[in-house]
């Protein structure tokens, strides 16, 4: 009882069982009304219950063939009683004055309809775009966020560097900071130097927590002729490789090594190498652009801080031979 109450939740054969049903009782009453001497009039008018059911609950198409049907029961019922035809003409006329009305009342509900789903994708695409704007906002923020994190380390280890007078220390120092700053899964960060006019050849190397042990033991990597070492050697200039596999620069390049993401940077003192930096990962896309250009960053202030030792030394040397 309480699904026919609620008309908005009735199913298809729910809502034609209700109609059809009033539709029945119609016929009876407007049937059994002339056999007992009533009202010709009245009970055809019962059949105004089901029309008005059908197109609340079925729509026009139902209601205009109910209509049909109905027309031409009381046309039969009439003609066989013997009824005034004013009767006739009379449901007639309500017939077709309530059909105006339903489809009137139909063409707007269905506008209505029409406007709101309408309303309503539009007000979903307008969700959607709020939200990837969002997005975008969110994931710009994220990155700007870890760019300041990257410079305040930067500026930071500048610092640093500015009170160090040993290589070595300026090795352990910028190689500590870079494998902090970057913290790739995988990663692996080697400082070489060279023999120079500033210093002898020193190494360093870091590795991320989850470096594979077969990784930590290749001493490939501290080989200047390497075929990545001795690229940037060569070159002189930063290595970005996204993919080994898809480098054409690298196409003999044996996968066996592990190596799938790449960054390096030589520390440039004029036109003489001191050493390289480089930061390697068993993982593609490790690394992006941006990293390659902060690692240069960081290459440039390590050269400053080697100069900067250089010059300390010969400082202090001559003035031991002075004195």
């Amino acid at each position: 009882m309480k699904t026919f109450l609620n008309l908005e939740k009735m199913n298809a054969g729910q809502r034609w069982a209700l109609v059809l049903g009033t539709a029945l009782a119609s016929i009876l009453v407007c049937y059994l009304a002339p056999e007992k001497e009533g009202s010709y009039l009245s009970p055809l008018f019962l059949f105004f219950i089901p029309l008005t059911l059908s197109a609340a609950l079925l729509g026009l198409n139902a209601t205009a063939f109910l209509t049909v049907v109905v027309l031409l029961f009381p046309l039969f019922n009439l003609l066989t009683a013997s009824a005034p035809a004013w009767i006739f003409t009379t449901f007639i006329l309500a017939l077709v004055f309530n059909y105006i009305v339903w489809n009137r009342w139909t063409r707007k509900k269905e506008l209505q309809e029409f406007q709101y789903r309408k309303a309503q994708e539009e007000l979903e695409l307008s969700l959607n775009d709020t939200r990837i704007a969002h997005e975008k906002i969110k994931a710009a923020h994220q990155s700007n966020q870890v760019k300041i994190q990257r410079y305040t380390a930067l500026n930071e280890l500048a610092r640093s560097l500015a009170m160090t007078f040993k290589s070595q220390d300026v090795v352990v120092l910028l190689i500590e900071t870079i494998s902090k700053t970057f913290m790739v899964p995988g990663g692996v960060y080697t400082l070489l130097l060279f023999d120079s006019t500033i210093g002898k050849a020193l190494h360093s190397v870091r590795y991320s927590v989850d470096t594979e042990m077969e990784v930590r033991l290749n001493r490939e990597r501290l080989n200047p002729e390497e075929i990545f070492n001795s690229w940037v050697i060569s070159q002189a200039k930063p290595l970005f490789i996204s993919d080994s596999t898809n480098d054409f620069r690298f196409q003999n390049y044996s996968a066996e090594n592990k190596i799938r993401s790449l960054v390096s940077a030589p520390l440039m003192a004029g036109n003489e190498i001191l050493g390289l930096i480089r930061m390697e990962s068993c993982f593609p896309a490790a690394f992006r652009q941006d990293d390659a250009r902060l690692l240069s960053n960081f290459c440039d202030l390590g050269t400053v801080a080697l100069e900067h030792v250089a010059l300390y030394r010969q400082t202090i040397a001559l003035a031991i031979k002075i004195g």
